[in-house]
């Protein structure tokens, strides 16, 4: 796993200045300022954690303002040399729409809210919960990021 981990370092998140992006693949390893996570029980709560780590989808940790960095790169790609040519690729969308008409392009949704194009990514294991919606033609983005599995950002 550390050549992953060097590698999503060296390629995406140094370029970017991703400075508080990681993944961690040491299940003991203490996360300075890491969010500690709910869930409710009962008419209280209790921590719901885990202490499986892989470095894949689900597995990097990161805060808003390296989201904002990530999100930037949307907008004016910076990665990769031929960094306009990949977002495009990573843009267009790869499979047969959805039942509710979202199409699939490289994990992430595309669909049309109010006549504008959506970009999004959600989910949550265990821990958190989180939404990330781009509009492309607006530029303007929304993360969200819950620290209690028992709210579910796409709701709101």
């Amino acid at each position: 796993m550390k050549v992953c981990v060097r590698f999503y370092d060296k390629r995406m998140f140094k370029p970017l200045n991703m400075s508080h992006t990681f993944f961690s693949d040491e299940p003991v390893e203490v996360l300075p300022k890491r969010a500690s996570v709910y869930t409710s029980r009962g008419e209280g709560f209790v921590t719901d954690t885990t202490n499986l780590f892989w470095i894949s989808d689900g597995g990097p940790h990161t805060n808003l303002g390296d989201m904002l960095k990530w999100d930037q790169n949307f907008y004016s790609p910076k990665l990769g040399q031929h960094s306009e040519a990949i977002m495009m690729l990573f843009l267009t969308p790869n499979s047969e729409p959805k039942d509710d008409g979202r199409l699939h392009a490289n994990e992430q949704f595309v669909f049309e809210y109010d006549e504008v194009k959506v970009y999004s990514y959600s989910g949550g294991w265990l821990d958190t919960s989180t939404l990330y919606a781009r509009f492309l033609s607006s530029g303007f983005s929304s993360v969200i990021m819950c620290n209690d599995v028992s709210q579910n950002p796409i709701e709101y």
